[in-house]
């Protein structure tokens, strides 16, 4: 499997990009002598130089320690959301595919919830609940498991009415053993591929909704956090915007190219389409 996978280069360059803001965020402080929130009023709005890699903020603190740590938010948040969206959205797209009885109740709810926006969503959970991680991942999950379910829910209703499942049901097999052990197994090639996108809508949403105040709350080092503060200093220090709008850049692009790989990799006949 490896062998074969290795012939998607796009897998493997996706992988890179992915990398090199990953790295950087788990081995922080061996790439940086500062730290996120050290305060030095005298290097204040400084340009990226040896000592600074990416200048300093308003505050005199280095934004490159800024960006490491914040990267390490928006891998929290993401992995979270994929975890829970995940679990969650696979039982619910299973129980709607299978069960017709259940499909009715639950997909009209999905339906209700997928009729907004996923960020206009967030955006009003996050109004109610107010900003902070745990309420960011809450509300970044509930927006994005209702598309992960669904798409579970096409292929439960395409994998249950093939020959090995009626022959399952026919030697006695229960609903459960049918689902986890004929269906499931078959079904997971568009879950990983739509998990690796919400990946990128996650780490893109969440620097979004932060970037507006509702979301990472100021005093912890987010991507968001960094671009919203230095939007006031566009004209005098760009690089508070443009160096985390790259790492955010960098990272999404790499989880896309990823989902690209992974699926021509877990279906090559998309590939010449």
């Amino acid at each position: 499997m490896i062998t074969r996978l290795k012939k998607y280069k796009q897998v493997v360059y996706g992988a890179i990009l992915v990398l090199v803001v990953l790295i950087p965020a788990i081995f922080a402080p061996f790439f940086t002598n500062y730290g996120p929130s050290k305060y030095n009023v005298r290097d204040r709005l400084q340009p990226p130089s040896m000592n600074h890699l990416a200048g300093t903020d308003h505050f005199g603190r280095d934004v490159f320690s800024r960006i490491l740590y914040g990267a390490r938010i928006s891998m929290i948040v993401g992995l979270s959301v994929l975890l829970l969206c995940g679990i969650i959205g696979i039982i619910l797209g299973l129980i709607a595919g299978y069960f017709t009885r259940a499909e009715a109740l639950l997909m009209r709810i999905l339906d209700g919830l997928m009729a907004f926006p996923a960020i206009l969503l967030a955006l009003v959970i996050l109004a109610v609940l107010g900003p902070g991680l745990k309420n960011v991942i809450m509300a970044l999950s509930i927006s994005y498991i209702p598309r992960v379910a669904r798409i579970v829910r096409s292929s439960v209703i395409v994998v249950k009415k093939y020959d090995h499942v009626a022959a399952a049901r026919a030697l006695g097999a229960t609903d459960l053993q049918i689902i986890l052990k004929h269906i499931l197994p078959l079904c997971w090639s568009p879950i990983i591929i739509r998990l690796t996108l919400i990946m990128v809508f996650t780490i893109m949403t969440e620097a979004s909704l932060t970037f507006l105040g509702v979301g990472i709350s100021p005093e912890i080092p987010s991507w968001g956090n960094i671009m919203s503060e230095g939007r006031f200093y566009m004209s005098v220090a760009p690089w508070l915007t443009l160096i985390p709008g790259l790492a955010i850049l960098i990272a999404a692009l790499g989880f896309n190219i990823i989902g690209d790989g992974l699926r021509d990799f877990l279906d090559p006949k998309l590939k010449d389409i």
